[in-house]
Protein backbone atom coordinates (compact mmCIF):
# COMPACT_ATOMS: atom_id res chain seq x y z
CA UNK A 1 0.00 0.00 0.00
CA UNK A 2 2.96 2.54 0.56
CA UNK A 3 3.93 2.14 -2.37
CA UNK A 4 0.90 2.66 -4.43
CA UNK A 5 0.61 5.61 -2.17
CA UNK A 6 3.87 7.05 -2.70
CA UNK A 7 4.76 6.78 -6.13
CA UNK A 8 0.94 6.45 -8.12
CA UNK A 9 -0.88 9.45 -6.79
CA UNK A 10 -3.94 7.28 -6.83
CA UNK A 11 -4.20 7.56 -3.31
CA UNK A 12 -4.12 9.48 -0.58
CA UNK A 13 -3.31 8.85 2.99
CA UNK A 14 -5.35 10.80 5.68
CA UNK A 15 -4.63 9.66 8.43
CA UNK A 16 -3.19 6.15 10.58
CA UNK A 17 -4.55 3.71 8.36
CA UNK A 18 -6.99 5.34 6.78
CA UNK A 19 -6.75 6.13 2.49
CA UNK A 20 -8.40 8.35 -0.30
CA UNK A 21 -8.74 8.53 -3.70
CA UNK A 22 -6.85 11.40 -4.67
CA UNK A 23 -9.59 12.08 -7.03
CA UNK A 24 -13.59 11.24 -6.21
CA UNK A 25 -14.17 10.18 -10.17
CA UNK A 26 -11.99 7.50 -9.38
CA UNK A 27 -14.02 5.94 -6.66
CA UNK A 28 -17.32 6.76 -8.61
CA UNK A 29 -15.95 5.10 -11.69
CA UNK A 30 -14.61 1.91 -9.65
CA UNK A 31 -18.49 2.03 -8.10
CA UNK A 32 -20.27 1.86 -11.47
CA UNK A 33 -18.10 -1.03 -12.63
CA UNK A 34 -18.64 -3.10 -9.80
CA UNK A 35 -22.51 -2.48 -9.26
CA UNK A 36 -22.19 -3.12 -13.27
CA UNK A 37 -21.58 -6.89 -12.49
CA UNK A 38 -24.46 -7.01 -10.19
CA UNK A 39 -26.78 -7.61 -12.85
CA UNK A 40 -29.67 -6.63 -12.07
CA UNK A 41 -29.33 -5.98 -8.52
CA UNK A 42 -26.75 -3.37 -9.55
CA UNK A 43 -28.88 -1.41 -11.37
CA UNK A 44 -31.73 -1.36 -8.88
CA UNK A 45 -29.15 0.08 -6.04
CA UNK A 46 -28.27 2.86 -8.62
CA UNK A 47 -31.80 3.50 -9.53
CA UNK A 48 -32.55 3.58 -5.53
CA UNK A 49 -30.29 6.35 -5.95
CA UNK A 50 -31.04 8.72 -8.83
CA UNK A 51 -32.13 11.32 -7.00
CA UNK A 52 -29.38 11.81 -5.17
CA UNK A 53 -26.97 13.91 -6.67
CA UNK A 54 -23.92 12.11 -5.01
CA UNK A 55 -24.55 9.57 -6.95
CA UNK A 56 -24.68 11.35 -10.51
CA UNK A 57 -21.36 10.71 -11.61
CA UNK A 58 -21.57 7.07 -10.95
CA UNK A 59 -25.04 6.84 -13.33
CA UNK A 60 -23.17 8.40 -15.85
CA UNK A 61 -20.29 6.16 -15.66
CA UNK A 62 -22.63 3.05 -15.32
CA UNK A 63 -24.87 3.58 -18.23
CA UNK A 64 -22.16 4.96 -20.40
CA UNK A 65 -19.53 2.04 -20.34
CA UNK A 66 -19.74 -0.04 -24.17
CA UNK A 67 -20.22 -3.12 -21.61
CA UNK A 68 -23.39 -3.20 -21.55
CA UNK A 69 -25.83 -4.41 -23.81
CA UNK A 70 -28.08 -2.26 -25.92
CA UNK A 71 -30.80 -4.18 -24.04
CA UNK A 72 -29.82 -3.19 -20.73
CA UNK A 73 -29.14 -0.07 -21.64
CA UNK A 74 -32.85 0.95 -22.63
CA UNK A 75 -33.48 -0.89 -20.10
CA UNK A 76 -32.05 1.07 -17.00
CA UNK A 77 -32.15 4.51 -19.00
CA UNK A 78 -36.26 3.82 -18.99
CA UNK A 79 -36.50 3.29 -15.33
CA UNK A 80 -34.03 5.89 -15.11
CA UNK A 81 -36.52 8.57 -16.98
CA UNK A 82 -39.25 7.55 -14.59
CA UNK A 83 -36.95 8.60 -11.41
CA UNK A 84 -34.78 11.47 -13.01
CA UNK A 85 -35.89 12.65 -15.88
CA UNK A 86 -33.01 15.14 -16.63
CA UNK A 87 -29.74 12.72 -15.33
CA UNK A 88 -31.67 10.38 -18.18
CA UNK A 89 -30.70 13.20 -20.44
CA UNK A 90 -27.55 13.66 -19.39
CA UNK A 91 -26.65 9.96 -19.65
CA UNK A 92 -27.65 10.75 -23.53
CA UNK A 93 -24.37 12.09 -24.14
CA UNK A 94 -22.44 9.13 -23.40
CA UNK A 95 -24.98 6.07 -23.53
CA UNK A 96 -26.19 4.82 -26.56
CA UNK A 97 -29.52 3.16 -26.22
CA UNK A 98 -31.74 2.66 -29.04
CA UNK A 99 -33.73 5.54 -31.08
CA UNK A 100 -36.72 4.64 -29.03
CA UNK A 101 -36.38 4.87 -26.33
CA UNK A 102 -33.50 8.07 -26.49
CA UNK A 103 -36.87 9.73 -28.98
CA UNK A 104 -38.47 9.32 -25.57
CA UNK A 105 -36.36 11.03 -23.40
CA UNK A 106 -35.80 13.34 -25.17
CA UNK A 107 -39.46 14.53 -25.83
CA UNK A 108 -40.22 14.59 -22.21
CA UNK A 109 -37.20 16.91 -21.64
CA UNK A 110 -38.94 19.30 -24.20
CA UNK A 111 -41.91 19.02 -22.97
CA UNK A 112 -40.86 20.23 -19.19
CA UNK A 113 -39.08 23.03 -20.60
CA UNK A 114 -41.98 23.96 -22.52
CA UNK A 115 -44.19 23.53 -19.33
CA UNK A 116 -41.62 25.78 -16.94
CA UNK A 117 -40.73 22.83 -15.27
CA UNK A 118 -37.35 23.73 -14.03
CA UNK A 119 -36.25 25.03 -16.81
CA UNK A 120 -32.30 25.16 -16.62
CA UNK A 121 -32.37 21.49 -15.54
CA UNK A 122 -34.22 20.02 -17.71
CA UNK A 123 -32.73 22.19 -21.03
CA UNK A 124 -29.25 20.98 -19.63
CA UNK A 125 -30.22 17.30 -20.33
CA UNK A 126 -31.21 18.46 -23.70
CA UNK A 127 -28.22 20.29 -24.24
CA UNK A 128 -26.08 17.25 -23.06
CA UNK A 129 -27.91 15.26 -25.53
CA UNK A 130 -26.76 17.38 -28.46
CA UNK A 131 -22.78 15.08 -27.61
CA UNK A 132 -24.36 11.59 -28.30
CA UNK A 133 -22.29 9.28 -29.75
CA UNK A 134 -25.25 8.45 -32.38
CA UNK A 135 -26.01 10.58 -34.87
CA UNK A 136 -29.76 10.33 -35.14
CA UNK A 137 -29.75 11.16 -31.32
CA UNK A 138 -27.85 14.04 -31.91
CA UNK A 139 -29.85 15.55 -34.58
CA UNK A 140 -32.99 15.07 -32.75
CA UNK A 141 -31.62 16.42 -29.61
CA UNK A 142 -30.37 19.73 -31.82
CA UNK A 143 -33.65 20.11 -33.08
CA UNK A 144 -35.22 20.04 -29.93
CA UNK A 145 -33.00 22.67 -28.51
CA UNK A 146 -33.65 24.91 -31.39
CA UNK A 147 -37.59 24.47 -30.90
CA UNK A 148 -38.20 25.31 -27.57
CA UNK A 149 -35.53 28.29 -27.47
CA UNK A 150 -37.12 29.63 -29.87
CA UNK A 151 -40.04 29.51 -27.81
CA UNK A 152 -39.13 31.18 -24.62
CA UNK A 153 -36.10 33.75 -25.99
CA UNK A 154 -38.09 36.31 -26.47
CA UNK A 155 -39.64 36.31 -23.03
CA UNK A 156 -38.95 39.03 -20.76
CA UNK A 157 -37.98 36.32 -17.97
CA UNK A 158 -35.33 34.19 -20.32
CA UNK A 159 -32.32 35.53 -17.96
CA UNK A 160 -33.95 33.53 -15.03
CA UNK A 161 -35.26 31.23 -17.35
CA UNK A 162 -31.58 30.02 -17.89
CA UNK A 163 -30.59 29.65 -14.99
CA UNK A 164 -30.41 33.31 -13.32
CA UNK A 165 -26.89 34.31 -14.41
CA UNK A 166 -24.78 34.73 -17.45
CA UNK A 167 -22.99 31.52 -17.41
CA UNK A 168 -26.52 29.61 -17.87
CA UNK A 169 -26.99 31.67 -20.80
CA UNK A 170 -23.58 30.95 -21.73
CA UNK A 171 -24.00 27.52 -21.86
CA UNK A 172 -26.87 27.67 -23.87
CA UNK A 173 -25.38 29.23 -26.42
CA UNK A 174 -22.60 27.06 -26.38
CA UNK A 175 -23.28 23.28 -26.78
CA UNK A 176 -24.29 23.59 -30.14
CA UNK A 177 -22.71 24.36 -33.59
CA UNK A 178 -22.95 27.92 -34.74
CA UNK A 179 -25.96 28.26 -37.00
CA UNK A 180 -27.96 31.26 -37.91
CA UNK A 181 -30.71 30.45 -35.54
CA UNK A 182 -28.33 30.94 -32.51
CA UNK A 183 -26.84 34.49 -33.82
CA UNK A 184 -30.58 35.21 -34.06
CA UNK A 185 -31.24 33.78 -30.48
CA UNK A 186 -28.44 35.80 -29.22
CA UNK A 187 -29.83 38.98 -30.78
CA UNK A 188 -33.17 38.00 -29.42
CA UNK A 189 -31.45 38.07 -25.92
CA UNK A 190 -29.53 41.26 -26.41
CA UNK A 191 -32.55 43.19 -27.10
CA UNK A 192 -34.14 42.11 -23.27
CA UNK A 193 -31.79 44.40 -21.63
CA UNK A 194 -30.70 41.95 -19.08
CA UNK A 195 -28.32 42.28 -16.27
CA UNK A 196 -26.27 40.64 -13.72
CA UNK A 197 -25.70 42.35 -10.55
CA UNK A 198 -26.62 45.86 -12.03
CA UNK A 199 -24.57 45.72 -15.11
CA UNK A 200 -25.45 45.08 -18.61
CA UNK A 201 -25.09 41.65 -20.03
CA UNK A 202 -24.56 41.03 -24.17
CA UNK A 203 -23.72 38.02 -25.67
CA UNK A 204 -21.44 38.00 -28.65
CA UNK A 205 -21.69 34.64 -30.67
CA UNK A 206 -18.03 33.83 -31.74
CA UNK A 207 -16.58 31.17 -34.40
CA UNK A 208 -13.51 29.54 -33.46
CA UNK A 209 -12.36 26.67 -35.33
CA UNK A 210 -15.78 25.16 -35.58
CA UNK A 211 -16.35 25.75 -31.94
CA UNK A 212 -18.78 28.85 -30.27
CA UNK A 213 -17.30 31.52 -27.96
Amino acid sequence: VREVVDRSGLILRTGDHRYVFAHRSIQEHLVAEQLRQYTPDGADRLLARATDPAWRQVVLFHVGTDRHGQEAVDAFLGRLAGANLALAGLCLAGAKPTDRVAGKILAALASRVRADDDVPVHLAGLLAATRSPRTVVRELATTLVREVLGEVIHRPDVFGLLGGDLDGVVRVLTALPVQPWIQDAAQRFNQGNNKQDGQPVEIQVITRDGLTA
